[in-house]
């Protein structure tokens, strides 16, 4: 439990041994150095590189430009008897025609509650087009209430009078939401090559599939976790 994310900044190097890993806990102060015979690092790759000295040195600057994030803004909305065009209850998701955004999903949509006077619509608007540093800046740039106009303003799409409804809305900017899977970047052999272990440390994340899905970062973590037990000789099943 002491090695939380949360508590620590780490740095994960390479040596004749296996595997170092430094880490500082934020909450003492205490700086640590463990050993190991292997190590997966499970990061996003702009992350990784800051991470491991070894993947920055032996991998080009022009392959970690190949990463490109989307930012992206999350909102939580409570919202206070459906409005019209929604019906009893919404759907679990819900895309606005004609949007750049990704619409809703009802965030209450698995509770067995007749009461349906009140729920969660988690709303998502990416920003994948043009330059993402350029969108980076813009989207922290923004105030809550330009956010808040934006959504609503979208949201009126399907329900016109959905404003009075609306009792509160959380807004969240996540500034390297998404891997972005460009032209050339899925099969050009960038992404492959960043897929290798480098020694005894392998990496497991969704970027090194070149999309942001649940499955993908659960199938790179497994083989990551396979490709080290093969490595260090341990008898397995595959999951794959």
């Amino acid at each position: 439990d002491h090695l939380r994310p949360s508590s620590l900044a780490f740095n994960v190097d390479q040596n004749s041994s296996g595997v170092s890993v430094d880490y500082l806990d934020a909450r003492t102060g205490k700086a640590t150095r463990t050993h190991g015979r292997a190590a997966i690092v499970c990061l996003p790759h702009f992350v990784a590189e800051r991470t491991v000295p070894a993947l920055k040195q032996q991998r080009s600057s022009d392959l970690a430009a190949a990463f490109q994030y989307s930012p992206w803004m999350v909102a939580n909305l409570t919202v206070e008897n459906p409005p019209s065009g929604t019906g009893a209850a919404p759907a679990w998701d819900n895309v606005l025609y004609g949007s750049e955004s990704l619409g809703y999903v009802s965030a209450t949509h698995q509770s067995l509650s007749q009461d349906r006077r009140a729920s969660v619509w988690t709303y998502y608007r990416p920003f994948p087009s043009g330059d993402t540093h350029v969108n980076r800046q813009w989207a922290y740039q923004q105030s809550w209430e330009t956010w808040v106009d934006l959504i609503l303003k979208d949201l009126t799409r399907a329900h016109p009078d959905i404003r009075p409804h609306v009792r509160n809305i959380d807004v969240m900017v996540w500034g390297h939401g998404m891997i972005q899977p460009r032209v050339g970047f899925l099969w050009g052999g960038q992404r492959q090559n960043t897929s290798r272990p480098i020694g005894n440390i392998f990496f497991g994340h969704s970027d090194l599939s070149g999309f942001s899905i649940f499955e993908e970062a659960q199938y790179r973590g497994v083989h990551a976790a396979e490709s080290v037990l093969a490595s260090l000789g341990h008898p397995y099943h595959s999951s794959l």
